[in-house]
């Protein structure tokens, strides 16, 4: 089993790679979330999602409340207004350097 997947509107793959993430699955239409979710809970133990995609889709991370694995959690979004000083404190934070973006 893979360990860190994170699911995101943007493709911004770098900053993911970069803290770990194994594979970044860039997800535009949410009609296919929930089959994308399903499979790639087969395979990771940890599924990082974006905030804004989790918010609007809970009903289909709900089924994975009570199990142990995957541990899936929300991640602050990259083009949210705000989130800015967040994303790239928490790079700096994993990545022990500052990463102009």
């Amino acid at each position: 089993m893979k360990n860190i997947a994170i699911i995101s509107k943007t493709d911004n793959f770098n900053i993911f790679n970069l803290c770990g993430a194994e594979k970044v699955f860039q997800i535009n239409n949410t009609e296919k979330l929930e089959n994308l979710v399903d499979d790639i809970a087969k395979e990771y133990k940890i599924i990082l999602v974006e905030e804004e995609i989790m918010n609007k889709n809970q009903n289909i991370f709900l089924k994975y409340k009570n199990k142990k694995l995957p541990a899936i959690t929300a991640i602050p979004s990259l083009n949210e207004d705000g989130n800015d000083g967040l994303i790239y404190s928490l790079i700096k934070k994993v990545v022990g350097a500052e990463i102009a973006i």
